[in-house]
């Protein structure tokens, strides 16, 4: 039976270390991030608290690349949409921060459907 809390629109895979991301906000580089998890509607990434500070709930990355050999490598648009482990003055640590992609092309959100369901197999 489905659970109704559930509010996700897309079956997610934990997946290893060979997964990361990168992006950009304003002038800071985010590099080699972990990816925790991964739908077809969005990832959750491991951020170093430190470098943590500068994001919130909402706030929007223009291009966000997730990196590996099977995904697509194009500019994805995403928003913060939860952040866990976020805490004020906390610089040690890491904060899994959720991204929802947004205005994914058909042909990536199929690419994306089908790895995440290989990977669930």
């Amino acid at each position: 039976m489905p659970d109704p809390t559930n509010q996700r629109r897309f079956p997610r895979v934990n997946v290893g270390n060979d997964h990361s991301a990168r992006f950009k906000l304003g002038e800071h580089a985010y590099n080699d991030l972990a990816v925790a998890n991964l739908s077809a509607g969005g990832c959750c990434v491991k951020i170093p608290a430190v470098q943590a500070e500068k994001l919130e709930k909402g706030t929007q990355v223009a291009m966000l690349y997730l990196v590996h050999s099977r995904i697509p490598s194009v500019p994805l648009q995403a928003t913060v949409c939860w952040m866990l482990g976020k805490q004020p003055g906390k610089t040690d640590g890491f904060v899994l921060i959720g991204f929802e992609f947004q205005n994914l092309s058909p042909q990536f959100l199929e690419t994306m459907e089908t790895y995440v369901n290989e990977l669930l197999t």
